[in-house]
């Protein structure tokens, strides 16, 4: 039986152990006060954080029962604020356990001194993230994704300050902060009269940001013909005829397809295009995440939006 006891302790030594809280050095201190909250509830002893000292309760009118109970009581409150002192102490770096082990003598003087000194300061910080995020930009020389993960951080840390923000105001300040280059394929995004949802607007600036890297890596000019063929441009800027002829389609990313023989009607504000007659031209055509890809053979060729209609 002793040897099973023995196991037992040791087993729940470990597992406390394992959910031990990090060091507080100075930083992220309502993430360590959550931690070292559970931590202290784990080890049975959190409670004396909010009950008074049971020494200071007026034992003169008791019973000598009620005072044995007392005596009971003052005595496990010592140990458990003795035990939780000591825990809170070790969850400190080296410096902060020099001093607040040598300024405060009870578990509970040390915690509310933690928090009116580190909560208070992070007060500010609130202020601060938001401002992080008003004024974040993307950049050209950085992965557009991976500055999305930056902006979903700062989110993510106005949040835990306990500010909510409305996923559609994330939604439109990702575009909004879309690098200058990316421009057009903003532009498709305001216009939209779909809401997205951050999933949706992720999946589509994944696509973008592949058929860009496509863009760099391959070179592509090129014409086809077709009887009867009816032009729409796919958010590309084109230079278009009147009535039947050769249209140029000239590509955001410089390249120009050369449509010869189409009918098109400049006077309207959109215009079609035969999926069939580009099939049968040997052009490849996708469609994913209301984006439109256009290749040939395996090279990409350009890309267009879904507009609603």
């Amino acid at each position: 039986m002793e040897v099973a006891s023995n196991v037992a302790n040791a087993t729940t030594i470990g597992s406390t152990d394992l959910n031990k809280p990090f060091r507080f050095s100075g930083q992220n201190f309502k993430r360590w006060a959550k931690k070292v909250m559970f931590y202290l509830k784990l080890m049975k002893v959190a409670w004396v954080l909010a009950t008074k000292n049971p020494k200071n309760i007026d034992t003169s009118s008791m019973t000598d029962e009620e005072r044995e109970n007392h005596a009971k009581q003052l005595q496990k409150w010592e140990n458990d604020e003795e035990d939780c002192r000591n825990y809170i102490l070790n969850c400190l770096s080296d410096e902060l356990y020099d001093f607040y082990s040598s300024s405060y003598m009870s578990a509970k003087r040390i915690w509310r001194a933690l928090l009116q000194k580190y909560d208070t300061e992070e007060a500010g910080s609130k202020k601060y993230a938001c401002s992080r995020y008003f004024k974040f930009q993307m950049v050209e020389n950085k992965p557009v994704l991976e500055q999305v993960h930056d902006l979903q951080m700062i989110v993510h840390e106005i949040e835990s300050e306990g500010v909510k923000v409305d996923p559609q105001m994330q939604v439109a300040a990702i575009i909004d902060k879309l690098p200058t280059s990316w421009k057009d394929f903003q532009k498709g995004l305001r216009h939209k009269q779909q809401e997205l949802t951050i999933a949706n607007l992720m999946a589509r600036l994944r696509i973008e940001e592949e058929a860009r890297k496509q863009d760099k890596c391959e070179d592509f000019n090129g014409s086809i013909k077709g009887d009867g063929l009816i032009l729409v441009p796919l958010s590309m800027f084109a230079m278009i005829e009147l009535g039947m002829g050769e249209v140029e389609l000239k590509f955001t990313s410089g390249r120009v397809l050369t449509l010869r023989d189409v009918l098109h009607v400049p006077e309207i504000r959109k215009n079609l295009v035969s999926c069939y007659l580009l099939n049968k031209a040997g052009f490849k055509q996708s469609i994913e995440s209301d984006q439109y890809v256009l290749t040939k053979n395996g090279i990409f060729v350009g890309k267009g939006y879904a507009c609603d209609g």
